[in-house]
């Protein structure tokens, strides 16, 4: 991850604006609503398999997710707003991006545990194909997670100096 010093183009703040509110309004509740299938699909298959560590790996989503989406609707994107406003303040907006892309990269190796012990479910219950359905909620919610990374970094955080080399 390469850092660079910032330096916001104005003409770019309605879409960087535009951005944070698609963020929190449409594609955070995405993100969450598809969590809330695969928790809906574990419940389903509860009485036929043992998922308790899924759902405590899921827990363990939720919460980091959670987290992100506050520490971005209430620290990142109000600090961002107020930068924007007046860049001169002394505080680079680098390193709370950086903070909430590391976050992210959390979520990353939380949703990789979710699937390697859902293979080892998999593995041990051939014959159940909800499995193999949660599997593919899984590396849905994942992609969608990475999507969401991506537009992040391309709509919000670029313009302020972020990059990032890799999602």
């Amino acid at each position: 991850m390469e850092l660079k010093q910032p330096n916001f183009v104005m003409e770019r703040e309605p879409e960087v604006l535009t951005a944070m509110e698609d963020l929190l309004e449409k594609k955070y509740p995405n993100l969450f609503d598809r969590l809330n299938q695969v928790y809906e699909r574990l419940l389903a298959i509860k009485e036929q398999v043992k998922v308790e560590l899924l759902f405590a790996i899921h827990d363990n989503l939720n919460t980091k997710l959670e987290d992100l989406f506050r520490r971005e609707k209430l620290v990142l994107f109000p600090f961002l707003k107020a930068w924007i406003k007046n860049p001169q303040i002394q505080q680079s907006p680098i390193p709370p991006i950086t903070t909430v892309f590391q976050q992210f990269n959390k979520i990353i190796i939380e949703l990789k545990a979710f699937q390697q012990n859902l293979f080892q479910f998999i593995a041990q219950n051939k014959d159940y194909e909800d499995l193999d359905n949660l599997s593919k909620m899984i590396h849905v919610f994942e992609s969608d997670c990475k999507v969401m990374q991506h537009y992040k970094v391309h709509h919000i955080f670029v313009h302020f100096g972020f990059q990032a080399e890799s999602i």
